[in-house]
């Protein structure tokens, strides 16, 4: 298991933003919404999202998120767990970008809504 807190301010530039946000929609057709309080939510990571995970720089994924504030992988179940601050991103959100598995047409709409999360 992963665990990994936030200890940096999220990198403003937008060619930064743009890269978290191309992950961020490359991870969410892979995932399902398993346990949500607010602020905290666990996702569970199909095999290939397990796969894509691999790829990316996570610890960099989450610094470049406003609001997350931790994240917690356990390959062995297939699972992320995120700490979040629930005024910066909504369930909403979260709901629209597990709706992505299912719903690919809906990637534009999500990205804007992410876009929105940089204010």
């Amino acid at each position: 298991m992963v665990d990994l807190e936030a200890n940096q301010s999220p990198d403003p530039s937008h060619a930064r933003r743009s890269s978290v946000i191309a992950d961020l929609l490359l991870i969410a057709p892979h995932t399902e919404i398993v346990h949500h309080i607010p602020g905290r939510i666990r996702l569970r990571l199909k095999r290939s999202g397990l796969d894509v995970i691999a790829k990316i720089d996570v610890e960099s994924l989450m610094r470049g998120v406003p609001g997350i504030r931790s994240l917690r992988i356990n390959p062995v179940v297939g699972s992320l767990t995120l700490e979040y601050d629930q005024k910066r991103l909504s369930y909403s959100l979260w709901e629209k970008l597990g709706a992505l598995r299912n719903r690919p047409e809906l990637r534009d709409q999500v990205e804007a809504l992410l876009k929105d999360v940089w204010g």
